[in-house]
């Protein structure tokens, strides 16, 4: 290589390093950009989730928002007519929120706009203790930031942090930030029933027709008078000579468990039907019965009105779960076992068979 080259390269990675220093240099003097170095992994709140009482959602200044408040230890979805909120969902979000971590982005007001974290354009979440003591007070950009990623300030700090807390799927938002909306819905406990299997002693089934009220099904759990210790499952009935399966009481029950209501209603509504239901079902749970009445079916919405005795809540139950509910007594039978005979002879054919093949 010619020296004449060399001195050329030398200039050219001269004017390199000088241009690094000056962007360093620059960076390190704009108090809008702070080192993501130092920031890198910062727990970004500190508060304590057992504490939450109350926690609001919304999303910029007008909309009204969700509202779930802790009452007794069972967290309820107040902007949705009271309803029993998904427990699972609510401390998921807690969780997340309380063990955040991130990178600071940005600690001036002009740059909200970057981030989409203006008071008019954020999400907005505040969470509160005992006595309305707000233990968080948090906005969400609606910039997308990578595939999950989100951006989040305090509301009475400048400073904008990056995130990998996936904050639409916490908040249930199944379309890009910048279009979603919180939505009550998402936060309502939809099953209807959550009964332990061992601790059921007794299930009836009555069909309505007319106000008129015919017994389809109804079990009992009795206990042996010669060995407490020992339980079966009896008919109410006293006219059927068959024995239940105990392997179709746990699948009913199993069943019953499985339901899932489409969505709330509002309970000062009319034509639901329930005042003259076409199915009762009551399920006696540790000394506590439970019941559901199915109202009017709604070939609209694509379902049937449903009550549960206990609550307050009416929901919208799939068409499709009223024959899984519509049984009588012989859906609890035990199958008879061919005899043995039978069933030997059954066996050499099939061997027969087997040879000739």
């Amino acid at each position: 290589m010619e020296k004449k080259q060399i001195i050329v390269l030398v200039l050219i990675l001269g004017i390199l390093s000088l241009g690094i220093l000056a962007k360093y240099w620059v960076r390190s003097g704009d108090t809008t950009v702070a080192s993501l170095k130092s920031a890198e992994g910062t727990r970004l709140f500190h508060f304590d989730s057992t504490k939450a009482k109350k926690i609001l959602i919304g999303r910029g200044v007008a909309m009204p928002p969700v509202e779930l408040v802790k009452e007794k230890d069972l967290w309820r979805v107040k902007s949705l007519w009271d309803v029993p909120a998904d427990v699972t969902k609510v401390n998921h979000l807690l969780e997340k929120l309380s063990t955040a971590k991130g990178e600071l982005r940005g600690n001036e007001k002009k740059l909200f706009e970057d981030f989409k974290i203006k008071n008019e354009d954020a999400f907005s979440m505040v969470i509160s203790g005992d006595g309305g003591k707000v233990l968080l007070d948090l906005k969400v950009g609606t910039k997308q930031a990578g595939m999950q990623g989100c951006f989040l300030r305090q509301t009475a700090s400048d400073e904008v942090y990056f995130s990998d807390v996936n904050m639409a799927d916490l908040l249930g938002i199944y379309t890009p930030l910048e279009e979603g909306k919180p939505s009550s819905d998402y936060w309502a406990d939809l099953t209807l029933f959550k009964f332990q299997p061992e601790n059921v002693q007794k299930i009836t089934v009555f069909q309505l027709k007319n106000g008129a009220k015919t017994g389809a099904a109804g079990i009992e759990l009795v206990t042996d008078k010669s060995d407490p210790t020992k339980n079966s499952w009896k008919f109410l009935r006293q006219d059927l000579s068959s024995s239940i399966d105990p392997d179709k009481v746990i699948r009913f029950i199993a069943t019953l468990n499985s339901i899932k209501a489409k969505n709330v209603v509002d309970p000062d509504g009319k034509g639901y039907g329930l005042e003259k239901p076409v199915l009762e079902i009551a399920v006696t749970a540790g000394g506590k019965e439970t019941a559901i009445s199915l109202g009017v079916n709604d070939e609209k919405a694509g379902g049937y009105y449903a009550k549960i005795s206990d609550a307050s809540s009416i929901f919208l139950v799939n068409g499709y779960y009223f024959g899984d509910l519509n049984i009588d007594d012989t859906h609890f039978f035990k199958e008879s076992q061919p005899p043995a005979d039978s069933q030997k002879t059954k066996m050499q054919e099939l061997n027969a068979a087997g040879q000739a093949s």
